[in-house]
């Protein structure tokens, strides 16, 4: 107010909408699990307790979380809008509970620029209920949080070559491969991840039937690439494993080695193995958790070389 001869004026009027408190309605959210990787999916489970003397009417749940982290291309469009998924309710009576269940799935994969740093990738979920009261205001009650950790995104792509991506050939003997000739294959381990530093990472694989094991190898980081000849297995201890961020961080932490296979008379008309039981494991240095992850067999199938992908089988 100003004054004009002692006389208050008014000078303007502002008017503050603030909110009814029904502490007698509470919503509460808990996520399961509470640790979890991309692409999988989290269950939100959402309790709603009305313990008014009057009904809910036109009750909406209100879910909002963090669309870089859930895929929301399996969702109506009409169900998520503007960030929120709603949840219809209709009525909940006085003095009940009502429990609703909405599974969320992850994305595969997530934008690295939104990832800052060493910090933890959190998901976080929060929400609002809204309703109607018994003298048809609308009222809004805020959901309790809950948040959940996101593992790393630990994995380990294995892939076989006769060429190079430019045509070199890579490989030695005949290909097609021929019954009672021995063809050299290439096989390419490439270690993955994203969102955290991976620790006591190991890489371990199984050499198929035919093959063989000549030793030769090379690694880009870690131990030398470990060979078990008794049980026909390979292990590469690779130590720590960063988030990657740039690609010299991703071409850092690969192996190669070189297979011999020499088929026989059975073999015609077959892919043979090459590798198989191709794992990765480590321990997330954010979530504590054990990561594993499994790559496809290896065959002589090629489907990654363009050149030489029709030449897998054997022939006569």
């Amino acid at each position: 107010y100003a004054s004009l001869e002692g006389t208050p004026l008014l000078q303007d009027e502002i008017t503050v909408a603030l909110p009814i408190f029904y502490p007698r309605v509470a919503v509460t959210a808990a996520l399961v699990p509470t640790r979890v990787s991309l692409g999988q999916t989290i269950e939100a489970i959402i309790d709603v307790s009305n313990n008014e003397p009057f009904d809910l009417q036109n009750a909406v749940v209100y879910i909002r979380a963090d669309n870089f982290l859930i895929d929301i291309s399996e969702y109506d469009p009409t169900e998520w809008e503007d960030g929120f998924l709603s949840l219809q309710q209709g009525v909940v009576p006085a003095g009940s509970k009502r429990q609703v269940v909405v599974r969320l799935p992850l994305r595969k994969e997530v934008n690295a620029s939104q990832v800052f740093g060493d910090n933890p990738v959190v998901f976080e979920l929060h929400g609002e209920l809204e309703f109607k009261n018994d003298k048809s205001e609308r009222i809004i009650v805020p959901i309790d949080g809950a948040s959940a950790q996101i593992n790393s995104d630990l994995g380990i792509k294995a892939t076989s070559r006769y060429y190079s991506p430019d045509g070199e050939a890579l490989g030695t003997g005949p290909l097609p491969p021929v019954v009672g000739e021995t063809t050299t294959y290439w096989v390419f381990l490439q270690a993955e991840n994203q969102l955290h530093r991976v620790r006591d990472v190991v890489i371990t694989a199984r050499l198929g039937d035919q093959a063989g094991w000549l030793g030769r190898d090379s690694v880009g980081a870690g131990d030398p690439l470990l060979y078990d000849e008794d049980n026909r297995t390979l292990t590469w201890r690779v130590g720590i494993l960063p988030d990657y961020k740039t690609t010299y961080d991703k071409d850092r932490f690969g192996a190669a080695m070189q297979l011999p296979v020499t088929r026989r008379a059975e073999h015609v008309g077959e892919q043979l193995v090459l590798l198989y039981d191709v794992r990765i494991s480590g321990i997330d240095t954010v979530t504590g958790n054990r990561l594993q992850a499994i790559a496809d067999d290896v065959t002589t199938e090629l489907k990654f070389d363009s050149t030489a992908k029709d030449d897998g089988r054997v022939v006569m």
